[in-house]
C-alpha cells in the first residue's frame, strides 16, 4: 500500500510541475515579468513577491490573463532595462 501512496504522489508531482496543472509555469512566468519590473522600474520598494503572487493567481484563474503573461515575458525577457523596447512591451502586458 504504501508503494502505491509513493507512485500516486510521485505522478502527481511529476504532473503539476511538468503539466502545469497546478500553476508553476504562470507563476514563473509572473515571477519574471515582475522581476524584470522590479529591477528596471523607478520603484525601489517594488514588492516583487506580491506582484507574482498577484499575477500567477489571475493567470491562474484567467485563461485571457494567463496568454497575455505569456505573450509578455517573450518580449520583456530578452530586452534590458535600458532597451526602450521595454516600455512598449510593459505598456502591452497585463496590469501588475
Amino acid at each position: 500500500m504504501k508503494r502505491v501512496l509513493k507512485a500516486v504522489m510521485f505522478c502527481s508531482a511529476v504532473a503539476c510541475l511538468f503539466g502545469g496543472g497546478c500553476g508553476a509555469k504562470e507563476y514563473l512566468n509572473c515571477r519574471s515579468i515582475c522581476s524584470k519590473k522590479g529591477q528596471c522600474g523607478t520603484n525601489s520598494n517594488y514588492d516583487v513577491d506580491s506582484c507574482a503572487s498577484k499575477c500567477s493567481d489571475s493567470a491562474n484563474s484567467d485563461p485571457d490573463y494567463a496568454r497575455k503573461v505569456d505573450t509578455c515575458k517573450e518580449c520583456v525577457d530578452p530586452l534590458s532595462c535600458t532597451d526602450p523596447k521595454l516600455l512598449v512591451c510593459f505598456i502591452n502586458c497585463p496590469s501588475l
